[in-house]
Parts: C-alpha cells; structure tokens; sequence
C-alpha cells in the first residue's frame, strides 16, 4: 500500500514560504455557483470559495501552469508548483488568500494515491505518518460525513506553519485534503473554512 505523501505536504509548505506582494491575482475562470468555484476532476469533485487562485492540475501541464501563474503574485511559487503538472498525484492546488502574511501564503492541495487496504489501516497509517512531519497533532472528531475519513490538525515542523487535513479511503484509493496556513494565522478560523470544502467534496 502506498501512503507516503509527505512529500506534497512539505511542497506545500515551501509553497507557503513564497510570500505575497501588491501584484494582482489573476486566475483562468472555472464554473461558479453562489456559494463559490465548482473543481470537477476526473476522480473527484468540489466547491471552494470564490476568491481562491484555483489550478486543476490534471487540465493544466508546466506550460499551461506558467501561462496562468506568471505576472501573479503566486509567481514565486511557479517552479514548485510545475513539479505538480499533469495531476498524477496532486490533482487540484489552490493559493488561499484568507490567510496570507506577509512571508507565508495559505494553500490548499488534494493528492490521490492508491490504497488497497482495509480503510482503518489506510487512516491509521497516515495518521502515524502525520505525527511523524507534525506536532500538537490533534484528531478532528464529527469533522466530515465523508465515508471512511479521518481529519486532523497539526502544526509542521520544518517551518512555522499549521495544517488541517483530511484523508478518505475509499475506491481502493485514499483521498487527502490539506489546508495550510501561516503559522500565527488563526486555526480556528482555519478549521471553518477546511470544513466547509471538505463537506462539499465528493470523491469518484
């Protein structure tokens, strides 16, 4: 069983250590309702807020990353973010503008990778490897209806941020949502907003 995804975490947070700047954000257009952006992906599917720098990963490669990213202020974080192109792994990354300072940028990724067994064992797993990249790592009880999942949050410990995360086991695959946010950011406020788009997901 593969479950190391680690990796797209610690991704994440150098994606984090971008910062912002004054140059506007300018994201290519998805399907919108009134309560946000519709991300439809071929093994899943949800809904974040309208405000979101959104790239679908498995529609864009490095070219269409740069296209989209370049003259941002995302653009820092575009050499990163291009290891992602194509969706094998990472499906759907988005740059979170709620919570930014002025040396971390919040992201939100879902990675999807294989998992062939039993759910429990999936979850479990992961959370051992959270507690291995994390610390003050705390499980999320009630947090989703989503079927076999698991929520925690944690603060990282290669840099100063905090992290809310969510991983599903199901379709003979594990599904990980994570939220990452600057660490003197507010992980309450965070919590809310993970909650919100992890309710509105729907995996395939």
């Amino acid at each position: 069983m593969r479950i190391s995804w680690a990796g797209i975490v610690m991704a994440s947070v150098l994606l984090a250590g971008c910062g912002s700047s004054s140059v506007p954000t300018t994201a290519a257009p998805t399907a919108a309702t009134s309560e946000g952006q519709v991300v439809n992906g071929a093994d899943f599917s949800m809904v974040v807020p309208k405000d979101w720098f959104v790239l679908n990963m498995q529609d864009l490669d490095a070219k269409g990353i740069e296209a989209r990213m370049r003259g941002t202020k995302y653009e820092k974080g575009l050499p990163t973010v291009q290891g992602f192109a194509g969706g094998e792994m990472v499906r759907f990354f988005a740059f979170v503008p709620e919570f930014e300072s002025p040396t971390i940028t919040g992201n939100f990724n879902l990675v999807i990778l294989p998992a062939d067994a039993e759910p429990s064992v999936v979850l479990d797993a992961n959370e051992k490897q959270m507690k291995t990249i994390g610390k003050n790592v705390a499980v999320l009880k009630d947090f989703s209806d989503i079927p076999n999942s698991r929520a925690w949050s944690m603060d990282l410990v290669a840099m100063p941020v905090k992290t809310v995360s969510l991983v599903s086991a199901q379709n003979k695959k594990q599904y990980v949502l994570t939220l990452t946010i600057p660490g003197t950011g507010d992980l309450e406020k965070a919590k809310t907003t993970a909650k919100r788009v992890f309710a509105s997901f729907q995996a395939r």
